[in-house]
């Protein structure tokens, strides 16, 4: 069974890229850059809330599950991807617009991201399916895990459209 602490644990950093998306996307003077920045974001939000639910379903609130434990419920991932988000929420937010040469770097580094956390909702996946424990209420989580699996891997492939519109 799957420890249901990994739910706040990801709605955490669900939260956290939703919010760096945002920024970046107010940050961008491309009206087309920025849209296709807004809508990852949005749909990363609403992974947010749905982690937070399911999180719900199991009795957990987000204040419950401190850092040390996500870290030891999905590893480096976790502080990986929270040093990751930290560090270019804070560069973003030096930064009255972003140059192409800037955005181009940042949303590089967001790509190997995005494919990170697709494989993350692949292997939790994978972890269900094989679990002894296949009830009905697991079928969903199932899904969902599955749809969100395929926003991150569309994610992915928008973010590389976007770079190739960035003027070198």
């Amino acid at each position: 069974m799957v420890d249901p602490r990994i739910f706040i644990c990801l709605a955490r950093v669900e939260k956290e890229t939703y919010d760096l998306y945002i920024k970046i996307s107010n940050k961008t003077m491309d009206t087309y850059i920025s849209l296709m920045l807004k809508f990852i974001g949005y749909d990363t939000f609403k992974h947010s809330l749905i982690f937070t639910e399911l999180a719900k379903m199991h009795g957990l609130e987000k204040e419950e599950v401190s850092n040390d434990v996500c870290i030891n419920v999905l590893g480096t991932f976790y502080r990986d991807s929270r040093m990751l988000l930290n560090n270019l929420s804070e560069f973003v937010e030096k930064k009255q617009t972003l140059s192409g040469k800037e955005l181009r770097s940042i949303l590089e580094k967001l790509i190997p991201y995005e494919d990170n956390l697709s494989e993350e909702y692949f292997v939790g996946l994978v972890t269900l399916i094989f679990s002894r424990s296949i009830e009905e209420p697991s079928k969903a989580i199932k899904n969902l895990l599955n749809l969100i699996h395929e926003d991150e891997e569309r994610h992915g492939n928008l973010l590389k459209k976007v770079v190739g519109k960035i003027p070198e």
